[in-house]
């Protein structure tokens, strides 16, 4: 089946930490053009997206960790309940990148943050990115060429994905009131953040 214009994506991505531990990042897109788009070229392009963006930070990851999959799915508005819903199923494709931190890993739970924001200054979207390298921080504070590897990865986040010709993917969120917002600018902490559910043994 294709995907209709105007739908809202809904992209998991798994990732293989140390001690077994899975953690997870979660992407919305909206589809924008003026064709419907087939599944697998959906599912490639996002493919191709998160790649690209997860090689901006290879060097600072440790090679212990492993991108595993991602699955998407189409999001419904569900106006009687006022909430999104998860709606079809799209794909679910492996996803490959080679880190090569050659260090020890901080704890599960100490990530990289990006947020990103939206036209309404109450809404905005953030990522808790894992399995940093001790050595790219001195304390708490990321080194100069980690932020500089962050806002790569933050502009990675921030772009449309072309799929072809006028047809892309527009990155943001689904807002409460059941309207798409499009990102308009990302902010990158130089401060090593915490994603606390991500701990041996408890949670993503």
């Amino acid at each position: 089946m294709a995907v209709e214009q105007g739908t809202v994506l809904k992209a998991v991505l798994s990732i293989d930490m140390p001690d077994t531990q899975v953690a997870q990042n979660v992407f919305y897109w909206e589809l924008n053009g003026t064709n419907p788009i087939d599944e697998q070229d959906i599912m490639d392009t996002i493919v191709d997206g998160l790649e690209l963006l997860f090689d901006e930070l290879d060097l600072r990851v440790v090679e212990g960790v492993h991108l595993d999959n991602v699955k998407v799915n189409e999001m419904d508005w569900n106006a009687g309940e006022s909430r999104w819903d998860t709606g079809r199923f799209v794909g679910e494709e492996a996803i490959v990148d080679t880190f090569a931190g050659p260090g020890d890993m901080f704890p599960h739970a100490v990530a990289a943050v990006i947020t990103a924001f939206t036209e309404d200054v109450k809404r905005r979207g953030r990522k808790f990115f894992a399995g940093f390298d001790e050595d790219v921080a001195t304390g708490s504070t990321w080194s100069g060429a980690t932020v500089t590897a962050l806002v790569a990865a933050g502009v990675r986040w921030l772009v449309d994905l072309v799929i072809a010709g006028g047809d892309h993917l527009v990155p943001g969120i689904p807002s409460n009131l059941g309207t798409w917002l499009p990102f308009i600018s990302v902010l990158i902490s130089s401060i090593a953040g915490s994603q606390r559910r991500r701990k041996p043994g408890l949670g993503i």
